[in-house]
């Protein structure tokens, strides 16, 4: 009854479907980035399952009442059934559900990756999901590097393509002067100590180490009479008031901005003034943040100080953990010294270009190769496509 309760809130807030989805080679799984896909395949070749409650197709659920059939994941399944898609992809690449679909449709499937993976409140840190026994296969993982492949691979059967950020590849790296100034991507979580989900650690150990760094970042940018420009994480109203507060605080006497995005939502056009935003600044920083990584493969000179607690799962979210870096490196640090952070910050601000261009060669293949244009996602998909 729950499950029929929660079906019918959904269908009363969403927009709705009235007449039966039609048949189409390609089933985009979640609408999440969907747009982006819009541009590289044919509108008419496409439909959309919307698993968030957005849209829902009033068929598809008269025919799962009919059936008896209340559960979320019967209304997926019918849909692909009445859509009888030829492959099925998605942006959702940590979706359990979307690794069962192959095994469970016989449909060809594929993923691609959309954020840097982690066992820090993500699908790796959680042992029963990422067993081989769970049996799943996506036939095409296009992901951010082959580390993140041989991961996925270790519990996923199917073949891995290293792409890179999919996402930022859409966007060309802007040639233009850029600016002597830092920005800061935020990755601003609540000051407090409640339980994060699933974790037996609190958000006030998470942090505890943060103000440490930013009052140093204070005394750097004013000794060096260098300017900061914090990139705000959060997107909801209250989350940027309290972020951008926070930020004030510290920083009330310095020479400082902080950057409310138009932030990363799940269409082009909001995604991408994020990236040239960022491309006007020439020196970027930020303790962990899949944009931080991006920049860095858009040829942008990056440092990573990764100062939150040494301890499992959180340490798994700092620069160059899934790859088996160092804890240190030319433009990263996961330590909270005053000594490291000044290091990291004088490398990236004063660093040669030979040092820098040897630098990016050894290591941003391995984190996070820039493939304008999506070239290889397009000729690996259009091979396969030729087989469907």
């Amino acid at each position: 009854m729950q499950y029929f309760l929660n079906l019918l809130k959904k269908i009363l807030l969403a927009e709705w479907e009235f007449f039966p989805p039609k048949n189409k080679k390609i089933l985009i799984f979640d609408k999440t980035w969907s747009n982006l896909l819009l541009k590289i395949f044919k509108k008419n070749q496409i439909n959309i399952l919307h698993t968030r409650g957005e849209k829902v197709n009033l068929y598809i659920v008269l025919v799962c009442l009919a059936k008896g059939l209340f559960r979320p994941g019967d209304y997926y399944m019918q849909y692909i059934k009445e859509t009888n898609p030829k492959m099925i992809i998605t942006f959702i690449d940590n979706s359990p559900l979307f690794w069962r679909l192959n095994k469970i449709t016989n449909i060809k499937t594929i993923f691609i990756q959309n954020g840097v993976r982690a066992h820090f409140r993500d699908v790796f840190g959680n042992k029963k999901l990422v067993s081989k026994k769970n049996n799943y296969k996506v036939n095409l993982m296009f992901v951010f590097n082959s580390y993140c492949g041989k991961r996925y691979n270790s519990f996923i059967k199917g073949k891995y393509i290293s792409i890179g950020s999919f996402k930022s590849n859409m966007i060309k790296v802007s040639k233009k002067n850029k600016k002597k100034e830092i920005a800061f991507i935020s990755t601003f979580r609540p000051l407090d100590n409640s339980k994060i989900v699933s974790h037996d650690i609190s958000w006030g150990y998470y942090n505890k180490n943060h103000i440490f760094f930013m009052e140093w970042v204070k005394r750097y940018c004013k000794k060096n009479k260098i300017r900061i420009n914090i990139f705000g994480k959060n997107t909801s109203r209250k989350g940027k008031d309290i972020e951008e507060n926070y930020y004030k605080n510290i920083f009330f006497d310095s020479d400082f901005t902080f950057v409310r995005l138009p932030l990363r939502g799940p269409t082009y056009k909001a995604h991408e003034p994020t990236y040239r935003a960022l491309d006007k600044f020439k020196y970027v920083f930020t303790p962990d943040s899949t944009l931080g990584i991006e920049n860095l493969s858009r040829n942008g000179r990056t440092g990573f100080i990764g100062n939150m607690p040494n301890k499992y799962p959180i340490n798994t979210i700092k620069f160059g953990w899934n790859e088996n870096f160092k804890s240190k490196g030319p433009f990263w640090t996961n330590q909270n010294k005053y000594s490291e952070f000044k290091r990291v910050f004088d490398f990236v601000i004063n660093g040669s270009e030979s040092k820098w261009k040897k630098v990016r060669k050894k290591f941003v293949p391995k984190v996070m190769p820039y493939d304008y244009e999506n070239k290889i996602f397009k000729r690996e998909i259009k091979k396969y496509m030729i087989n469907l």
